[in-house]
Order: C-alpha cells, then structure tokens, then sequence
C-alpha cells in the first residue's frame, strides 16, 4: 500500500491496482483545514486527539500509531522534540511525518539573573 497525492486536496491509497480516495477525514474535517505552518505542514500540537488519529491514518498508518504519536508528544515521561526522538515510531512513518507535520516545542532562549537571585526565563516557541 502506498501514498498517493498531496494534502492540498483529496489523498489516496494504493491497494493493489485500485486507488482508495479520501477527501475528507472521518470526523468530517477536510484534510486542507488542518492548521499549519508556513510551509503548510500540519501542527499536530493544533489537532485534538481525533483530528491527530484521522490524520495519522490518512497517512495509510493504523490507528494505535496516533496513540504512539500522542504519548510522545504529551506525555511527562516521554516528550519528545523532534520525530526522531520517537524510537518506536517506524522509520517510514517518521519520515512521512516529517514530510507532512511539524511536532513543535519550548526552546530555551535565555535566563535573566536578578541581584536577589530570582530567574526570568524566557522561551522560544
């Protein structure tokens, strides 16, 4: 089974010889409404939990990879900051995620002293 087409409109999946067509994801959101980036990469820290596992499948991925992706994303013991931090992740899904999505998080950008010994900490996002 391979991808077929781009996120600007309808996506597909090859089986075989057939084409398997899907405009729209099965919440009902077309895929072009997601929120991205510049680039048009999708934000996956923009999606609910059902628009992350209807567009983890439209990417031809089963189902319990969008709890993988979730956990990684949000929970303590695991956050991670890039796709390839997400060991148990395929090395083609990664791929297609970091073809099509964008996993932001903090980065430090610099720490204020004061004479009393408090900290300002500022982040980029």
């Amino acid at each position: 089974m391979g991808f077929v087409g781009g996120f600007g409109g309808t996506t597909g999946f090859r089986r075989g010889r057939a084409l398997c067509v899907a405009p729209e994801l099965s919440t009902g959101i077309a895929v072009g409404n997601l929120p991205r980036d510049e680039t048009g990469r999708v934000l996956l820290k923009n999606l609910t939990r059902p628009q992350l596992d209807d567009f983890v499948t439209s990417l031809g991925e089963k189902p319990f990879r969008a709890a993988q992706l979730w956990r990684w994303m949000y929970h303590p013991e695991s956050l991670a900051g890039t796709f390839e931090e997400m060991t148990d992740l395929s090395k083609a899904f990664r791929a297609k995620l970091e073809n099509h999505s964008r996993v932001d998080s903090l980065t430090l950008n610099d720490t204020h002293v004061a004479k009393d010994g408090t900290r300002k900490i500022t982040y980029k996002l």
